[in-house]
């Protein structure tokens, strides 16, 4: 853990954000939600591609997270859906929180409540609550994130998001981690698998900065010349926010076309058929499926897909055999 610390703030912290909310409008749980959403918001200014499910559910079991960077979410007692996969693992210096009363109930058993499972699943900071802390009294993820963000370490960042001290509130991790202190030092060195997050990251900054044209025209620049499958999907997911779903989805085909790990492809796929979904051309979706199926129908993710595909395009409904009555007998 504090290795992973020490490294990152060397060579920056890059990744998908995962942002897992649960689309509740009214009550006293809106403000998780509100938590969340500010989130998702401070991370894609930041440069962060951001996916942001806001359904009422988790993110589902077999649901292709790779490359996880950050993950906030909620509302399940004990770790699931994505998490459970045998290969999953989360980006070097990852940051990690579930909302539960119970979360770290915990630190010894990786299949039990939440915080136990996320360290042992490689993230570098992780926050909890060791018993019923009551919602308003949990960490506020918003102010967490965005001390972060300021270049505070994490002791500061999760003190500072909490309204008392001495609670049910916990945090693991390196207390004199600040994992976004030195991105700027590090962009002239980083190369590699790094190029592409951060060249996202520029052209990401850009969009909210100086506009979306000047944005989008640096990150198809990108794209295109680092071949990045990456970068592609993550200016479909921008897009798709503005609720250009035409530019959104033109961006996620050429993103499966860069992609060469299935379960990426898959992902991408997801997000289209999500939008084909709003848009009803289901069988537009179920052509997408098909294409990504025939070519990966052993990915650890194609059962998600195909779920997905079933809901959108359930079999039709068999019609039945008419019963022919036997002929009177003759008299």
């Amino acid at each position: 853990m504090i290795d992973d610390a020490i490294e990152t703030e060397k060579s920056g912290l890059w990744g998908f954000a995962y942002i897992d909310s649960r689309s509740i409008k009214e009550g006293g749980f809106a403000v998780g939600d509100r938590w969340l959403d500010r989130v998702a918001t401070t991370a894609k200014k930041q440069g962060f591609p951001v996916i942001h499910d806001n359904g009422p559910d988790v993110f589902p079991d077999n649901y292709p997270m790779y490359n996880a960077a950050l993950y906030y979410g909620w509302y399940a007692e004990n770790v699931c859906g994505p998490f459970l996969r045998p290969d999953f693992r989360f980006n070097r210096g990852a940051i990690a929180c579930h909302i539960h009363s119970f979360s770290a109930e915990t630190l010894r058993d990786p299949t039990k409540k939440w915080a136990a499972p996320l360290l042992s699943l490689g993230a570098t900071a992780v926050l909890g609550n060791v018993f019923e802390p009551y919602l308003t009294l949990t960490a506020n993820l918003d102010i967490f994130h965005e001390r972060l963000r300021d270049g505070f370490t994490f002791a500061e960042s999760a003190y500072a998001s909490v309204r008392f001290v001495s609670w049910m509130n916990t945090f693991i991790g390196d207390p004199l981690y600040r994992p976004f202190k030195v991105v700027q030092e590090v962009q002239a060195d980083a190369g590699g698998k790094s190029a592409e997050w951060l060249a996202y990251k520029s052209g990401a900054q850009m969009w909210f900065k100086l506009g979306r044209a000047i944005g989008e025209k640096k990150l198809r620049k990108a794209a295109r010349d680092l071949h990045s499958g990456i970068i592609y999907e993550g200016l479909g997911l921008l897009q798709a926010e503005e609720n250009d779903f035409a530019a959104a989805l033109d961006s996620f085909q050429e993103a499966r076309l860069n992609f060469v790990i299935g379960d990426d492809i898959i992902r991408t796929a997801l997000h289209e058929m999500s939008l084909l979904r709003i848009l009803n051309k289901k069988g537009q979706a179920h052509a997408i499926a098909t294409r990504v199926l025939h070519i990966y129908p052993n990915a650890f993710s194609a059962p998600l897909l195909r779920k997905v595909d079933l809901e959108m395009n359930p079999p039709p409904t068999p019609v039945p055999t008419p019963q022919l009555s036997s002929p009177a007998p003759r008299k």
